[in-house]
Parts: structure tokens; C-alpha cells; sequence
């Protein structure tokens, strides 16, 4: 399949073309890949976010990214261009046609506040191109130009990632205090590694835990352990015995998902009235405060990962393995840069506290249906009050009509 793009990589002298997973641009594992296209001058992004076509090999349906090198003794600041397909062509005359428009078109500067650029041919839209220069912006994700089919979300994403809001057809709306969620939060341990302290068991023990994520009992926030766990004795076959003690120390109320299928999850974040671990959910706890204040600032926290923005910062930096299919790991959310509640007035805290009163308790709609979810709405509501921003009703329909939601074409 990714030979129709040979035509991109022959037009031009000295290229160099790799098909390669779509965690490149920003999973932890591949940092020394990045490292090395670091030594050239990339050229090209191609992502598809054409719903069941993410790859672009035949040999597999995992996400991928196509990229377009240039060897060079001295690596320039020129810009990246990211061609983010919302359809693939189906022919080499389609590939030949759709390249000359991707060499003839200026893409839009994902920097600006406004610009999209459409790649048209015959009347009909393969995608939108943006650039952006990776050297002049070593802080910005690589993913993040590549995140949505939509420029407008693409660049509203690199604005959020400097901490300001900025709305499709708007600009900039407002600022948000960012802080690193492993400066306020420490994360429990992987599910593999309680599998090598812990074996399951429905006899209640001073050891509990929520195990599993389905995505039709997993509606409200408010959830409680499903599990109890029995402390082993001695180890697996063929893995190491780790100390229970350590890693229930490492236990938490909060807890984060490890992975989402975006179509049929209705939460990013739930909280529970006891610690817990988990085999697909990171444990996670407030740091600072007594144990009162860490339970209001975990039930906050949540809150935030649930609202519109929130959600928005998880997806924009997400590691794609298939389409709607992403996975969140622990150095990943440990890097993450979230709402820092810290900053807030105490009156803005209790609006916060007051939201979950209210909304706690009550079923929300699936992520694709979040345009339509009265409860998401309401949370948003409660956070553009607090940040002194518009309504997020637009922003919601816009994030809400992504492939990654509807599995279907914009």
C-alpha cells in the first residue's frame, strides 16, 4: 500500500522513507529512533486518519506514519510539513496527482492563529497540510501536528501545550496553569508487576483492587473495587517474587486508564472510596496534603480528565496503536501536563467540589456521543467559568466529529 507514495520520495533527490508505527513521533521507546531522524532534515509527516485505514502497510492494521527524510551534514530549522490524510488514494495516478498537490500547495502554519490548507484534486479532499518547524519548537510533541484530521484541533493542541486555549475560528481565548502530573501525583505500579506480588481472590482481604475496564459498567465516576487480592508466597513460573508491601504502598483511589478504545469508553479517569491497584488502570495519589486534601484534589483531578480540555490534553499527546486503539504509559502520564489545581482560588476549588456533588453519581455517554453528553457539558461549564474562557460547546461538536470517534469519514 505505501508504494502508491513512491512518487513523493522520487520527485525529490537524496530522500530517505520510512513506514513506521505511529508511536514514533512520541513513545518513550523511541526516543534513539527520534535521536536519529534528528540527524536529517525531515520533510514529511503522513498520517491517514481515514477510519479503518490507519496503517499503510498491508501486512498489518496497527497505525503509521509515513516519513520523508533528506540526508544533510548539517540538519537546517526548516519547517515539517505534516500531511494528515482523511482519505488514502487508492491508485498510483491518485498517489501522482495528490503529491503534485502536496508540492504545490503552502501548507498552513500550525503557529497561526487562523489558515487551512486543503488538498484538493478533481473536487475531491484527500486531507489538510500544516507546517511547523520541530528544531525551533524542541518542546512540542511530535504528535501533536498529527494528532486530528483537523487543523483547527491540530493547532488548538500546540497552543494548549504552552498553556493558552484557543478556539477554532477565534484565536486565543484564555491561559491555563499547566504543572507535570508526576510533580503532583505519584503513579502505582503496572499491572504485571502486582501479577508477580498478588494473586486475585473474591475472599475479602485487607488488599483490594479494580480490575478491568468495561467500558459498559465503567459510567460513572464514582466507582469501587471489584477485586480483593491474596498476598503469594512464592514466585511464578519463570518470573521474580516482588515484595507485596512495597507495592501496595504504591496503591491509589485515583485511578488512570493504561489504555481507551475511544469508541466505546465513556470515562478517562474514575475514583474510588478506597486504594486499590489494578491490571489496566495506573493507581495514582495526590502528593502533597493531608488525607482530606488528597481525596478533594483526586476527585478534582478527575473532574479535569473528564471535561473537554482535559480529555483533549490526553488524546493530543496519545500513543496511537490502532486508530481509536491508544495506550497511556506510566512515563508517558508522568510527563503529562495537566490543569495545576494548585493555582486555583479557593472559591474556584469549591465550584470544583460542587460539580462533583452534582455529577459524581450520574451516567455519561460514550466519547462519541460527547457532543451530546449533558453531564460532560456541565463539567465544561464549571472549568471555562473557572478559566474565564467561552463555552466549549463548539469545541466539543468539532472534537466530537473526529474519525478517532465516529469511525467514519468527517
Amino acid at each position: 500500500m505505501w508504494l502508491r507514495w513512491l512518487p513523493l520520495c522520487t520527485c525529490l533527490s537524496s530522500l530517505i522513507s520510512f513506514v513506521l508505527p505511529k508511536a514514533v513521533p512520541n513513545g518513550s521507546a523511541w526516543e534513539p529512533t527520534r535521536s536519529l531522524i534528528r540527524r536529517f532534515d525531515l520533510l514529511y509527516v503522513i498520517s491517514s486518519h481515514e477510519a479503518g485505514n490507519w496503517n499503510f502497510s498491508e501486512s498489518t492494521n496497527l497505525s503509521e506514519v509515513l516519513l520523508v527524510m533528506k540526508k544533510t551534514e548539517n540538519p537546517s530549522e526548516q519547517e515539517t510539513v505534516f500531511v494528515n490524510l482523511w482519505e488514502q488514494p487508492r491508485t498510483s495516478a491518485e498517489a501522482v496527482t495528490l503529491v503534485r498537490a502536496i508540492e504545490s500547495v503552502t501548507p498552513a502554519n500550525l503557529q497561526e492563529n487562523a489558515g487551512t490548507s486543503e488538498l484538493r484534486t478533481n473536487g475531491h479532499k484527500y486531507g489538510e497540510m500544516i507546517a511547523l518547524s520541530l528544531r525551533r519548537n524542541p518542546d512540542i510533541s511530535w504528535v501533536i501536528p498529527a494528532a486530528f484530521a483537523q487543523t483547527d484541533l491540530c493547532r488548538s493542541a500546540f497552543h494548549l501545550s504552552k498553556g493558552s486555549v484557543s478556539y477554532p475560528g477565534m484565536g486565543l481565548v484564555g491561559k491555563i496553569p499547566l504543572v507535570r502530573l508526576d510533580a503532583v501525583t505519584e503513579l502505582g505500579p503496572d499491572g504485571r508487576d502486582v501479577d508477580d506480588g498478588f494473586s486475585l481472590t473474591e475472599s475479602p482481604t485487607p488488599y483490594r483492587a479494580y480490575w478491568g475496564y468495561d467500558a459498559e459498567s465503567v459510567q460513572t465516576l464514582r466507582q469501587a473495587s471489584n477485586q480483593y487480592l491474596n498476598l503469594l508466597t512464592r514466585a511464578r513460573p519463570r518470573r521474580h517474587l516482588r515484595s507485596p508491601n512495597l507495592l501496595w504502598s504504591r496503591a491509589g483511589s485515583l485511578m488512570l486508564p493504561k489504555e481507551l478504545r475511544l469508541t466505546t469508553s465513556c470515562l478517562s479517569a474514575v475514583v474510588l472510596p478506597h486504594r486499590a491497584l489494578s491490571n489496566v488502570w495506573w493507581p495514582a495519589g495526590w502528593l502533597p496534603g493531608d488525607d482530606k486534601e488528597q481525596r478533594e484534589m483526586e476527585r478534582r483531578l478527575a473532574l479535569w480528565f473528564n471535561s473537554t480540555l482535559g480529555l483533549f490534553q490526553l488524546l493530543m499527546q496519545r500513543q496511537e496503536t490502532e486508530g481509536p486503539w491508544s495506550k497511556f504509559s506510566k512515563a508517558w502520564y508522568e510527563e503529562l501536563r495537566v490543569l495545576d489545581l494548585r493555582a486555583l482560588s479557593a472559591e474556584h476549588l469549591k465550584s470544583i467540589d460542587d460539580l462533583w456533588d452534582s455529577v459524581s453519581d450520574r451516567r455519561f455517554l460514550r466519547m462519541p456521543d460527547m457532543a451530546t453528553d449533558p453531564v460532560r457539558s456541565e463539567i465544561d461549564e464549571t472549568f471555562a467559568t473557572i478559566l474565564g474562557i467561552p463555552p466549549l460547546g463548539d469545541f466539543r461538536d468539532m472534537l466530537a466529529r473526529e474519525p478517532l470517534f465516529t469511525r467514519s469519514a468527517i
